[in-house]
């Protein structure tokens, strides 16, 4: 009774593909038949991208950071006057096998935010490069070895895990098959203009195999923050040769090497709202003479008379990328005496922000498997 139970249980271990067992007293060998079912097609399957995050380029220090870690995704800020860069990492496979990418493309298009100042469009298209570590003599990637600004795949890895774009144990099996020749990486640089609208970038990656068969897209998103920043080239405006009882002006220009003409020019990502204080103005005598309400300015067209001690915002906003002139003009009035004054104006810069809110999906999931 006790034998045929141990048949019975051998022959239901023998039927999974997992298991085997072998009584003690014999030969400690089995063979199982795995049957292999091919299925041919002469295009094969397209390739597909398994998972994509970026990073951006600190410029002071040249690393990749997120600069908000307590916000999901990658946030970056821009260069005032200049321009900044993420990267966007991408793995690719094959279900044909590695080799049929050894000819093909991978595309990353990026387009502008829909929050804030941006209008959806399309932005560019970057055609990304391979840097999956080269091989040993056994032909296994060195996955040691760094591959990117002295970061290895790990270290690139443990990025998008900590901005949210994937889990470490995605990470996990993906270092996994880009160490088994099962999948490769590839970067692309995404160049972004101070100039350009902060928001949330969207950006698609696609790629093709070695007979033009292609992926489909896998989507995610990053962010550029709102920056203020601005240049002036006076910080002192001097009227000369003033006749009481008339208007005074030392007028602007736009060219920011001349700091008697006053000039401001936008180097931010958000327009900006220019708010002016006046002080009175002092006359150099005993005792000093003060008078109020007698400076005056002109900003993007608009002319007003400041009142004294009191905040104006001017209505009109200056762009992004964008230069003016300043007027500025006193009016003594008459009965003034002749003396050297003084006195003040407070310039208040302020970037308009509209609302940006966090994607509901910032990224596509993992694709583990070929779709």
């Amino acid at each position: 009774m006790r034998k045929e139970i141990l048949v019975l249980v051998v022959m239901a271990l023998l039927a999974s593909p997992a298991f085997g067992l072998t009584a003690a007293s014999q030969d400690l060998t089995e063979q199982i038949r795995v049957d292999v079912v091919a299925h041919v097609d002469p295009a094969g399957n397209p390739p597909w991208i398994k998972a994509k995050w970026e990073m951006w380029m600190e410029p002071t220090y040249e690393e990749l950071v997120d600069a908000d870690p307590y916000t999901i995704g990658t946030q970056g800020d821009i260069v005032p006057g200049g321009n900044t860069y993420f990267y966007s990492f991408v793995i690719v496979s094959d279900p044909n096998g590695i080799e049929d990418l050894d000819y093909g493309n991978v595309y990353v298009d990026v387009y502008h935010p829909t929050c804030g100042w941006g209008d959806g469009s399309f932005k560019y298209q970057v055609h990304a490069y391979e840097i999956t570590p080269p091989q040993d003599e056994y032909g296994v990637p060195m996955m040691d070895v760094p591959i990117f600004y002295g970061y290895t795949v790990r270290d690139l890895l443990d990025m998008g895990v900590a901005a949210g774009y994937f889990t470490a144990e995605e990470a996990a099996e993906l270092w996994e098959e880009i160490h088994q020749n099962d999948a490769r990486i590839y970067v692309a640089e995404l160049e972004i203009s101070y100039h350009q609208p902060y928001g949330w970038y969207r950006v698609e990656a696609w790629a093709t195999d070695n007979d033009g068969g292609q992926s489909d897209k896998f989507i995610n998103y990053f962010e550029v923050r709102p920056m203020l920043a601005w240049e002036t080239d006076f910080n002192t405006v001097e009227f000369a040769n003033v006749k009481v009882g008339t208007r005074a002006q030392v007028s602007g220009d736009y060219d920011l090497n001349t700091p008697f003409r006053p000039t401001v020019r936008n180097l931010g990502n958000t327009p900006i709202i220019l708010s002016a204080y006046a002080s009175d103005a002092t006359s150099n005598t005993t005792p000093p003479k003060h008078f109020t309400d007698i400076f005056d300015m002109r900003f993007l067209n608009e002319d007003v008379m400041l009142p004294s001690f009191e905040w104006f915002m001017f209505s009109n906003m200056l762009p992004p990328c964008n230069t003016t002139k300043i007027d500025f003009s006193l009016h003594l009035p008459q009965g003034a005496p002749a003396s050297d004054y003084s006195g003040y104006i407070l310039l208040k810069f302020e970037g308009y922000v509209l609302p940006c809110d966090v994607p509901e999906s910032i990224s596509d999931p993992v694709q583990p498997w070929a779709p």
